[in-house]
């Protein structure tokens, strides 16, 4: 098998990788606003909540579907909003509880820039 061969093969199972992740990620969050229920709950959310809601379920999301046509711009989405969703959650505590949680959710997003940065030097 020629290395071109092997590399395509390689970017193709980082994508798919990325995409399942990504779909199941989102399909999780969907689950946790499907259990609430109660649509007049997210009424009375605080400021900080709010933002929170923006950043990981809105932000991560809208980055996940971008990325099946752009990878490299919905990665930069997928890792900006998990680094929004941290800056806010720590200047709202005023403590930084390192959770290993968010390791896994930037997964999609480094693998999707992974894939679109080598296609796009493949392009060159």
């Amino acid at each position: 098998m020629s290395n071109d061969k092997k590399d395509n093969m390689l970017i193709l199972l980082i994508r798919w990788l990325a995409r399942i992740i990504s779909i199941s990620f989102i399909g999780l969050l969907a689950l946790f606003f499907i259990g609430e229920g109660n649509i007049n709950e997210f009424m009375h959310l605080s400021t900080n909540e709010i933002l929170l809601m923006l950043f990981v379920p809105i932000l991560f999301a809208i980055g996940g579907i971008i990325s099946w046509k752009r990878e490299l711009l919905g990665g930069i989405l997928i890792l900006a909003s998990v680094i929004g969703f941290n800056i806010v959650d720590i200047i709202a505590s005023k403590r930084f509880t390192g959770e290993i949680e968010f390791a896994f959710i930037i997964a999609p997003g480094v693998l999707f820039i992974l894939a679109g940065k080598y296609c796009n030097n493949k392009n060159q």
